[in-house]
């Protein structure tokens, strides 16, 4: 996959640009964060939880993650408990994943991955590789 240019990606997060909260979910062990404007979540940073041998970690008492307004979902790595609440939550692979690149030099990219990719494709998301060289994204409009 090719890099996202810069505006891509800025369009992509334009709807979190008035973050007012941050909300941090009990996901057993992984991680699930919610950027949140107007009550709503804008972008989720991380949407993983208990996976494999650590799937019993995920509470029970989560029923669902809020998929108002389609928010994207930035990957900060491609550790399975980083991403694994899209089994539990299909509805995120119509949506935009902002990932960093998975494949350099003898890294390569496990079958688990492949079938995220594949089922974000297949539902109509979009996959933006985090762009080489961008260390950071800055909001030009606020």
């Amino acid at each position: 996959m090719p890099d996202a240019t810069d505006q891509e990606i800025e369009n992509a997060l334009g709807c979190a640009s008035a973050v007012e909260e941050i909300a941090v979910y009990d996901v057993g062990q992984g991680a699930a964060n919610g950027l949140i404007s107007g009550k709503e979540v804008v972008c989720y940073f991380d949407f993983g939880g208990g996976a494999a041998p650590n799937t019993f970690t995920f509470p029970t008492k989560l029923a669902n993650f809020c998929q108002c307004n389609s928010p994207p979902i930035i990957l900060s790595h491609w550790d399975h408990d980083h991403w694994s609440s899209e089994g539990r939550d299909t509805r995120v692979h119509t949506q935009t994943w902002i990932v960093p690149r998975q494949v350099s030099n003898n890294v390569k990219r496990a079958p688990h991955h492949s079938s995220l990719i594949k089922a974000i494709q297949a539902a109509g998301g979009s996959i933006l590789v985090w762009p080489s060289g961008t260390e950071h994204q800055t909001n030009r409009s606020a």
